[in-house]
């Protein structure tokens, strides 16, 4: 088990994180160190060909892993006057913190992932994926 007397530890990260892990683990007395290694840059618009597959409904589903991400997706699809376009669409959310971004859209359904891991996103990305097969 990890103890404050262990040492510093270090946090590789984007620029923007979510939560206060600083806080958390300071407050536990440990000595904490975010190192930002990546830059994670908000799109200002959707591609044309992205906007054309919406429109089209050649798109099924949308994986959501951040409430920023969230915000900026329901940003950009107000932008480009998509917001009656996702009807067809369905949300995959990594966690309530995502899935209250964007549920006012209107979106078929809204899916949020078990726990907020990459595996329980996937696994339910995989039963989705699953069920709509079998109402084939």
């Amino acid at each position: 088990s990890l103890a404050p007397s262990s040492g510093k530890i270090l946090h590789p990260a984007a620029n923007h994180i979510a939560g206060d892990l600083d806080g958390h683990l300071t407050e536990a007395g440990f000595s904490y160190q975010r190192e930002i290694i990546y830059e994670a840059i908000t799109a200002h618009r959707f591609s044309p060909e992205v906007v054309k597959q919406i429109q089209a409904k050649e798109i099924d589903g949308v994986v959501l892993f951040s409430p920023r991400t969230g915000y900026t997706f329901k940003a950009l699809a107000k932008k480009a006057r998509l917001l009656n376009d996702l009807s067809s669409i369905r949300a995959y959310c990594l966690s309530l913190a995502v899935t209250k971004t964007v549920k006012s859209l209107s979106w078929l359904e809204v899916h949020t992932a078990a726990k907020p891991t990459q595996a329980a996103l996937l696994d339910l990305l995989d039963r989705s994926h699953r069920k709509s097969k079998n109402l084939k």
